[in-house]
């Protein structure tokens, strides 16, 4: 799957949201994506939320009231956690990197996020991941 020309296929404007998820993987050639995770800006959520995209609720008393949107292939998340809080989508742009004309998340975070969840699938991408960090240092970004 070209992940670009999927998430072209949306018509979003390309500074309105994030790549997040297995799809920073693809974005970065490190592997392909199943499906394509997006963080939006809070207008194309709402837009979004209130269109043909299904509304699920998340089953973790952590988040609360807050819902994620669903449409084929691709999943819209309206808040970005990470390292105990979370980022709106104006904190979270400044780390981003552009590639091929798109706002992608912090491969860096992904590693930090999947070794955290610990689960098989998650440690196969962490340490793919890791490698892929080893030629590329650039693309090492903390928080602040």
């Amino acid at each position: 799957m070209d992940i670009f020309e999927e998430i072209k296929s949306l018509g979003f404007p390309p500074d309105k949201f994030i790549v997040l998820g297995g799809a920073t993987m693809a974005a970065h050639g490190i592997r392909d994506a199943a499906d394509i995770d997006i963080f939006p800006n809070p207008e194309i959520f709402e837009l979004c939320k209130n269109s043909e995209w299904e509304v699920h609720k998340w089953d973790h008393p952590e988040r609360g009231e807050d819902v994620w949107l669903k449409k084929g292939i691709f999943e819209l998340y309206g808040k970005f956690w990470y390292e105990g809080r979370y980022y709106s989508f104006e904190e979270l742009l400044p780390y981003t990197q552009v590639i091929n004309g798109f706002n992608i998340a912090p491969i860096y975070w992904l590693m930090n996020w999947k070794r955290v969840h610990a689960r098989p699938k998650d440690l196969i991408d962490a340490d793919l991941i890791e490698s892929y960090l080893q030629t590329h240092p650039e693309f090492v970004v903390e928080p602040k």
